[in-house]
């Protein structure tokens, strides 16, 4: 988002491209890995087409979508975060706690973020 507000959105396609190849070295299944490299071929071409507009459209669409997905995965998941049986077991910390501070946390980046992006 600092790199977005600063005039460096190809800097963030591009980071975002590398992040894409090396998630596809972790990638297991044909669906995951189709993905992977369609939204990598997809980012490429924004960057070839060299128009800013739609640059700045994907970058500013991407960082709210992982800044919503964050909330929504602690929602989701809630207590029942296999994580959060693992913290339990190694802190004695109980699952109720780690669940509200990873609410927090994710609902604070959603805050800051959305106050960088707008």
């Amino acid at each position: 988002m600092w790199t977005s507000r600063h005039g460096l959105i190809v800097h963030v396609l591009w980071i975002a491209v590398a992040l894409l190849a090396i998630l596809l070295l972790s990638v297991r299944n044909l669906f995951g890995i189709t993905v992977v490299i369609v939204t990598g071929f997809l980012l490429v071409c924004i960057l070839r087409s060299r128009n800013a507009g739609v640059e700045a459209v994907v970058v500013y669409g991407l960082s709210w979508v992982l800044l919503l997905s964050g909330v929504r995965v602690v929602l989701n998941d809630g207590t029942g975060a296999g994580d959060a049986d693992i913290l339990r077991e190694r802190t004695g910390f109980p699952r109720s706690m780690w669940y509200l501070l990873w609410l927090i946390g994710s609902v604070a980046a959603l805050i800051w973020g959305s106050t960088m992006l707008v």
